[in-house]
């Protein structure tokens, strides 16, 4: 009789062992599982965070704008968002456009002539697109990331002046 209580004694141990295995394995899967939900709701934030910002940056410098606001469009380059400002007695654009793969800004007296190269990257990006619409600008920017492109549309009122 010790024999059959004995192996029932390790075949209790046995099974206690294999189910506190499979708790920790449990474990260490939910945890991965987690770790992986957490590093993509990590990113979905970060990106909207970029992409907000960039719009909402875009809304600043027109509603900031002094002088006139207009858009056009460049050869080469196509739409450009063109701020107007008089500082100093001297005349200065700010144009907004796409080039290599970024909005990018250029802040030039009004008499120099325009390089896109030399404007200072904001952000990068896939597309820009800005029209007039009386004093309303309409905005297009899209972005491109891991799950593909994402374009933001959204219109500004011109201020009373512009």
């Amino acid at each position: 009789m010790t024999t059959i209580f004995g192996s029932g004694r390790r075949s209790g141990a046995l099974a206690s062992l294999l189910l506190l295995g499979l708790f920790a394995l449990s474990g260490i899967f939910l945890t991965l599982i987690g770790a992986q939900v957490y590093v993509s709701v990590r990113e979905d934030v970060q990106r909207d965070h970029v992409l907000q910002s960039s719009c909402s940056y875009l809304t600043g410098r027109v509603h900031g704008c002094a002088g006139a606001v207009s858009a056009s469009e460049a050869e080469g380059i196509g739409d450009v968002l063109v701020l107007e400002e008089e500082l100093g007695g001297d005349l200065y654009l700010t144009r907004i456009y796409l080039w290599d793969g970024n909005l990018t800004e250029s802040f030039l007296p009004a008499f120099a002539e325009f390089d896109p190269e030399s404007g200072e990257k904001l952000v990068e990006a896939a597309g820009f697109s800005v029209s007039e619409d009386g004093a309303l600008l309409r905005f297009e920017v899209t972005f491109s990331g891991q799950d593909g492109h994402e374009t933001r549309s959204f219109s500004v009122r011109k201020g009373a002046g512009q």
